[in-house]
């Protein structure tokens, strides 16, 4: 079974750090991971606080950040196929 984790970290000194140390544990764990992460501002980047409206600036990462993980999701997938297959 392919399992999915998010980490999110609210704006907190050092969050950012701990993300990627929580990540860098995950990839231990052989678990798959995209390298972009996203750091959206809840004020000032959501609209409704619901709705992601990224400033100029931060406008490609979250599609760089669902290309990302619809390659691991395609890769896992012909993987499953191949595992059911062999069965």
């Amino acid at each position: 079974m392919t399992k999915i984790g998010i980490i999110l970290d609210r704006a907190r000194p050092g969050g950012a750090r701990a993300a990627a140390h929580r990540r860098l544990i995950a990839g231990e764990l052989h678990a798959a991971d995209v390298r972009q992460q996203a750091a959206l501002s809840l004020m000032s980047e959501f609209e409704d606080f619901r709705i992601v409206e990224p400033g100029d600036d931060n406008r490609p990462v979250p599609d760089l950040l669902l290309d990302q993980a619809s390659a691991w999701r395609t890769a896992l997938t012909a993987r499953r196929s191949a595992a059911e297959v062999a069965k």
